[in-house]
């Protein structure tokens, strides 16, 4: 499925775009602007480094939920003082 997003871009960018097609690059300028994106997204996949806790945000919340305040606070302290992730404090507290 697609969505039609409208967006603005300075003229300059457009100028490109549109001698990329007429080069016979892309076939239409909503094929290079589609194409170019993805590509950019994939070069920069550490954009969404926080992509792999998405699967774990369930796990996360219902540890987090039985933890008391004291407990809570203790693993706070440590997250923000290590460099784990949350996941592997989580783990080693419940020791899993």
């Amino acid at each position: 499925m697609t969505e039609v997003v409208p967006i603005r871009i300075p003229k300059e960018v457009l100028e490109k775009i549109e001698l990329l097609v007429r080069l016979g690059k892309y076939a239409t300028k909503s094929e290079a602007l589609r194409k170019i994106i993805i590509e950019h997204l994939e070069e920069r996949k550490e954009l969404f480094a926080y992509e792999g806790l998405l699967f774990q945000d369930e796990k996360i919340s219902k540890v987090t939920e039985s933890l008391d305040e004291k407990e809570f606070l203790d693993l706070c302290k440590t997250i923000f003082s290590g460099c784990k992730t949350s996941a592997e404090l989580i783990e080693e507290q419940r020791g899993e």
